[in-house]
C-alpha cells in the first residue's frame, strides 16, 4: 500500500492530537481536536488566551504526536 494511503487511513481513525510547544525552555503539551485535509494539513481551533496559543506565537517550532489505538492492550493475570 502506498504510504500516503496508510497517513490518510491512519489520520480518519482519530481527531486528537498530542501538541507540543515551547518557550525559553519551557516545554507545553496538551491534547487539541484537529481536522486534516488532503494535503495532509493539519488544522485545530484554539482562542488566544490558551497557552498553546501563546506559545505558538511567539515560537511557531511546534510538534505534533497522533495516536490510534487499533487494539486495547492485554493484562497479564
Amino acid at each position: 500500500m502506498d504510504p500516503k494511503d496508510l497517513i490518510k487511513e491512519h489520520l480518519a481513525k482519530t481527531n486528537l492530537m498530542q501538541l507540543a510547544t515551547s518557550v525559553g525552555d519551557q516545554p507545553w503539551a496538551c491534547t487539541v481536536h484537529y481536522y486534516s485535509d488532503e494535503n495532509f494539513n493539519l488544522y485545530w481551533m484554539s482562542t488566544p488566551d490558551r497557552n498553546h496559543s501563546q506559545q505558538i506565537e511567539q515560537n511557531p517550532n511546534t510538534a505534533v504526536a497522533i495516536m490510534v489505538h487499533e487494539d486495547s492492550p492485554r493484562r497479564n493475570t
